[in-house]
């Protein structure tokens, strides 16, 4: 899914990851892990970079958590609490 938006766009698939995270609501940063100058660069190209909406729909979809109650269902499935 991701590969499938960043080559609509034209870009790497970190450059479409940065741009879709800094997009989302609450972000004001994103972490960006570099370790070699160039990773810095490819980064740097999400800067510019604005998704349109039916990439971000689909990158939002498919990054939606699996268990939203996290770690609640895991603390009543392993102590049988019930909060």
């Amino acid at each position: 899914m991701l590969r499938d938006v960043a080559h609509a766009h034209g870009v790497t698939p970190g450059q479409a990851a940065l741009a879709w995270v800094a997009d989302r609501p609450g972000v004001t940063a994103p972490i960006v892990g570099a370790r070699t100058v160039a990773q810095l660069r490819e980064s740097l190209g999400a800067t510019t970079l604005r998704l349109d909406e039916k990439a971000t729909a689909r990158l939002t979809e498919v990054s939606a958590p699996v268990t939203p109650n996290y770690p609640y269902q895991m603390i009543e499935r392993i102590s049988g609490w019930h909060g």
